[in-house]
């Protein structure tokens, strides 16, 4: 089993935040899958479904970005996977807005939710899916950026951005992360 956690903060207030990326990605994965909702557990939205041979968790903590590792940790515990298991997508302002980069670990970098991961996991060993929204501008700090909503421009572009996203991620659990790396880190974004 994978275990996919789309980091985001619960609620209306940040429904269209650049920090809920990862929110969003969850639910068009849930469409486009056709997942079943199975109700709140390991303080998280869950859904569920089988890609190819593979049975997938879809997870939308209710924690707060901050506190995204617990529930990886709950998750990681009670069905008794490894770290690799686990998979993370979030926002990164480092990257360019419109590109996704797919890796099979590596540092959380200046991510809260994806530190959060890190540290209750005690690994950074899980795979990632990071979605840019960047860059930030060098005058605005780093909280008031990732908790502002898109432009108007970037929400017309952002459906397309997370359909790759979502192909990217079917891509993945079907032929594997590395193919999957070098089939979408290469396209540029659109």
């Amino acid at each position: 089993m994978i275990a996919i956690v789309g980091l985001g903060n619960p609620g209306t207030t940040y429904l269209k935040n650049r920090h809920n990326v990862g929110f969003r990605v969850i639910d068009a994965c849930v469409s486009a899958w056709n997942f079943s909702a199975k109700g709140s557990k390991f303080k998280a939205d869950v859904f569920e479904g089988i890609i190819g041979t593979q049975a997938v968790k879809l997870l939308k903590p209710q924690t707060f970005m901050n506190l995204s590792g617990e529930t990886a940790q709950k998750v990681l515990s009670f069905y008794k996977l490894t770290v690799p298991e686990i998979w993370a997508i979030y926002d990164d302002f480092d990257l360019p807005f419109g590109s996704i980069r797919l890796r099979e670990g590596g540092s959380p970098g200046t991510h809260n939710g994806a530190r959060s991961m890190t540290q209750l996991l005690g690994s950074q060993a899980f795979p990632k899916l990071r979605i840019g929204i960047g860059p930030r501008p060098s005058t605005q700090k780093i909280d008031s950026f990732v908790l502002s909503n898109f432009s108007t421009q970037e929400e017309a572009e952002l459906p397309d951005i997370i359909d790759r996203a979502v192909k990217a991620l079917k891509d993945s659990l079907e032929i594997g992360l590395p193919k999957a790396m070098s089939k979408w880190n290469n396209e540029a974004a659109k």
